[in-house]
């Protein structure tokens, strides 16, 4: 998939408010390496939402074991922020 090619990193995010978009993270992360290119791409796990912790689907240390599991750096982050301050918070060494 072009949306790939060539990256050196790749934010794969999820709403930890929502049971199915924690299921669908190894399908990502599998798409994302298989057409990057790249065999030294940096994934970071991102869930969204942290703040809503009545509605909160998925337990961070659920989280934690999924990015271990797929080597991935793991975050939970209260609201999306712009990309530029995304990339600077998350993973400075990807920032611009």
């Amino acid at each position: 998939n072009r949306y790939y090619r060539n990256a050196d990193g790749c934010l794969v995010c999820f709403d930890l408010t929502k049971r199915s978009s924690f299921d669908s993270v190894s399908k990502w992360v599998e798409h994302a390496r298989s057409n990057s290119g790249n065999p030294l791409l940096v994934l970071t796990l991102v869930g969204n939402k942290a703040d809503c912790q009545e509605g909160r689907q998925v337990a961070r240390a659920e989280a934690e074991a999924l990015a271990a599991h797929h080597s991935m750096e793991c975050t939970c982050v209260v609201e999306m922020l712009s990309f530029r301050c995304y990339i600077d918070i998350l993973h400075p060494s990807l920032a611009f």
